[in-house]
């Protein structure tokens, strides 16, 4: 059987997801959003070094940053209190305001403005994300075309890391940051005014309430053996990436005597890497987690190391390019070690908790589309907003369908076999790691 590339996967499933209106639309206004945000992160990052040089360029960062952790634990539970589709265009609405906002305050000469416009940049692009994943599955009438448009959503999110950028970069160079502030607004407000017209086939699904903050977030990770190592690693990833901020920005400027261009194409090389480590996470199939992990984070701080040493324009973008390659590696692989970590039954709750402590910093967070139909982990995972519930539940309603039709001696066959392959499969974690399912129900 001919084996089908994941270029072209992801190419069949984005055509898939555009047949449905109400999903092209959102799609559609994925990617503006991200366009937009990756060219207002460049732009600031520009506007900074300029106001006050590489600490001005982190305090920039650090506003943008902090209210949004402060908001991301609590996330989830907006979508409770408020129809999806409605705090997703707010959260839309209030972005294109505050790039707008920025766009006035540089072209005032204001720092304090662009500064304050960040605060509400950083809430937005919090909002967004959840709020669009949980909202699909209430588009997409089928089992068939939610995972595609899982799939189209990660598609759209892996170019915008590649084309904001590069439009920032030409639009910091041939004319002001405010122009650039205002280019993303007007490119979020048509994103605000494609989800205005997007109306819900149903009920959203599986509304699960997260309350609590931080500490109630890392209070839910540890009582899941493994995961407090990988989510505090993951936490550490997303520092050193708050820190690559600056470090771009600055050696565009000072180590490679460039401009604001250099600053969007050295973000456009970290985006394309993204869009090659996006392609191959897809073909995953989950082996040999811990050490796919651990490599993925050598590839992130090694390549940063060796810039320095190198202070030549090709260079840092290839360099830069193999960061971007292994955070899309790092991205799938920590995701899936720390839900593999989870107890049975526990993975929505764990996924849910564990964004809030590591989401901040992090400017994407994916899974291979189709990872949730591999890996059903119970109800509550169904019920997560923001995780690939709907995907497992389209599995198991297939499987079960399938099963309904079944001789059993078939089914008796196809017992053997699943448990002649759990047999020859080697542990993802270390035997300290690995939940026990008896001791949790005796417990």
């Amino acid at each position: 059987m001919a084996r089908v590339s994941p270029l072209r996967n992801r190419l069949a499933a984005a055509a898939l997801a555009s047949r449905n209106e109400n999903v092209r639309r959102v799609e559609l206004a994925w990617a503006a959003a991200i366009t937009a945000e990756w060219a207002y992160f460049v732009a600031l990052g520009v506007f900074a070094y300029h106001a006050g040089g590489a600490s001005a360029v982190g305090l920039a960062g650090l506003i943008r940053l902090l209210p949004a952790g402060l908001v991301a634990p609590s996330a989830a539970s907006l979508g409770d209190r408020i129809p999806r589709e409605r705090l997703l265009v707010g959260a839309a609405l209030l972005g294109s305001v505050a790039y707008a906002g920025s766009a006035v305050a540089a072209f005032a000469g204001s720092e304090a403005g662009v500064y304050a416009c960040a605060a509400f940049v950083g809430i937005s692009s919090t909002l967004i994300r959840p709020t669009l994943q949980a909202l699909l599955p209430s588009l997409t009438p089928s089992p068939e075309e939610l995972v595609a448009a899982n799939a189209a959503t990660s598609t759209v999110e892996s170019l915008g890391t590649l084309v904001g950028p590069l439009v920032a970069g030409v639009l910091v160079e041939q004319a002001r940051v405010g122009v650039t502030f205002a280019v993303a607004a007007a490119a979020l407000a048509v994103g605000v005014v494609l989800l205005l017209r997007v109306h819900t086939q149903g009920p959203a699904a599986g509304r699960a309430a997260s309350r609590g903050g931080p500490v109630s977030a890392w209070r839910t990770v540890v009582q899941h053996p493994g995961a407090p190592v990988v989510v505090t690693l993951m936490v550490a990833q997303a520092f050193v990436r708050g820190c690559l901020n600056v470090l771009i920005v600055v050696a565009a400027f000072r180590l490679l005597d460039g401009g604001g261009g250099t600053v969007g194409l050295l973000t456009a090389a970290i985006g394309a890497g993204g869009v090659i480590g996006a392609i191959v996470s897809s073909t995953y199939h989950g082996g040999r987690l811990a050490r796919v992990f651990a490599l993925s984070l050598v590839g992130w701080g090694l390549p940063i190391a060796l810039v320095a040493p190198s202070p030549q324009l090709l260079a840092a973008l290839v360099l830069l390019g193999i960061v971007g390659a292994a955070n899309s590696v790092e991205d799938v692989s920590g995701l899936l070690h720390r839900d593999t970590a989870a107890r049975p039954g526990a993975r929505g709750s764990l996924r849910l908790r564990a964004g809030g402590v590591h989401a901040p910093g992090a400017h994407d967070r994916r899974l291979p589309p189709h990872e949730g139909a591999r890996r059903p982990g119970g109800a509550d995972e169904a019920a997560a907003p923001g995780g690939r519930g709907a995907d497992v539940r389209a599995a198991v309603s297939r499987r079960e369908g399938a099963a309904g039709h079944e001789a059993p001696s078939d089914r008796r066959s196809r017992g053997r076999d699943d448990r002649a392959r759990g047999r020859g499969r080697r542990p993802l974690l270390p035997r300290r790691f690995r939940h026990r399912p008896d001791r949790a129900r005796g417990g």
